[in-house]
């Protein structure tokens, strides 16, 4: 093939085995054909041999189908430097007639295929293009020629020049794949436990639902019966009547509305609360305050009732007023004894007077 062209795609309509149209992705990758004899292996690289050069294998051979009412047709979509280029190829007329070949670029504008591929003008048809199969049963002293090369084709396509190396590569990869799927089976496994310990919890929860359900009878509510329910708690909520736009709301939006209630009101007791908080500890203030002063009074109490021991311990059992009538018979007594005594004094007085003037 011309060279910077790569396969995309091959659709094959009415060729040979082809009863229904079908679409075969290369997406420009190296492609290996495998599979049993007579599942149609051959079909499709003659098809693209029947598209590329106008011919099978054999020259007249017949290559439309003929339980197929549609005509035979071969498309091969091509990219070379990111555009694509469609080949078609159709047979005209009969089972043997000619066929028309079409190259279109991708606005769909037809072109010379000996301008845009000059090489297959010079390739005859099956020329460079090989079909391989399995090794045959019988052991062979040597490996078919094709076979062998083909396999050096690959291996210095890819670089390779050492089988060996490629087997061990190969079995790299398997051994990084096999590890891969251990790994990721692990991890499904433990996803599915996960997914059956989940199953379990809400199984269970079912079950809590339906021996203990939140509604009053026997089947669940309805959705009109929610509707109302939720108006109703709406009205409880915010005290007030319901008001008429949530008539027309859906269940929803119903839910939402009683969340809302449900916020406002809960800001409100809140701030209530609060309130509450403050005057309580308002009132705790003061009631401390008359703690203290009924305990410095209990205090007081408790030193005059020590004052009245020690006066009535000092007192020996004499009322006040004795004690007062005491005291006041003592001040006589005394007043009476220094009115003597200055008396006494004044006559000691005279009579040392009278003594020095005799």
């Amino acid at each position: 093939m011309a060279k910077g062209f790569l396969v995309q795609s091959v659709g094959i309509e009415g060729f040979k085995g082809f009863t229904t149209r079908k679409e075969i992705n290369f997406n420009g990758h190296h492609v290996f054909l495998l599979g049993q004899n007579g599942n149609g292996k051959s079909i499709i690289i003659e098809a693209v041999r029947w598209r590329l050069f106008g011919s099978a294998r054999r020259q007249n051979e017949i290559v439309a189908n003929r339980g197929y009412n549609g005509r035979c047709r071969v498309d091969i979509t091509l990219i070379s430097e990111g555009a694509k280029w469609y080949l078609r190829r159709t047979l005209n007329r009969g089972t043997t007639g000619g066929s028309d070949a079409v190259l279109t670029d991708e606005h769909g504008q037809e072109h010379s295929i000996r301008e845009i591929l000059p090489q297959l003008d010079s390739v005859d048809a099956g020329e460079g293009m090989h079909i391989i199969f399995a090794p045959q049963a019988t052991p062979l002293r040597r490996q078919p020629e094709d076979l062998s090369a083909f396999e050096r084709t690959v291996f210095n396509h890819l670089g390779l020049a050492n089988p060996r190396a490629l087997l061990g590569h190969i079995d790299n990869l398997i051994n990084e794949q096999e590890l891969t799927e251990n790994n990721l089976g692990e991890k499904l496994t433990n996803a599915r436990d996960d997914i059956d310990s989940e199953i379990e919890r809400l199984e269970r929860l079912r079950g809590n639902i339906a021996s203990a359900r939140p509604w009053d009878t026997e089947y669940p509510p309805s959705v009109a019966q929610s509707e109302n329910k939720i108006r109703g708690l709406i009205t409880e909520i915010t005290g007030e009547q319901p008001d008429e736009s949530l008539a027309s709301l859906s269940l929803d939006a119903l839910i939402d509305s009683a969340e809302d209630a449900l916020d406002d009101r809960r800001s409100r007791d809140q701030k209530g609360l609060e309130d509450e908080v403050v005057e309580v500890k308002n009132r705790k203030g003061r009631l401390d305050d008359l703690s203290n002063i009924l305990a410095g009074i209990e205090a007081k109490e408790e030193e005059a009732q020590q004052v009245q021991a020690n006066l009535d311990a000092a007192l020996e059992g004499i009322s006040i007023d004795e004690l007062r009538s005491n005291i006041a018979d003592a001040k006589s007594k005394a007043d009476a004894i220094a009115l003597q005594r200055e008396i006494i004094d004044a006559a000691v007085e005279l009579l040392s007077r009278e003594h020095g003037e005799d």
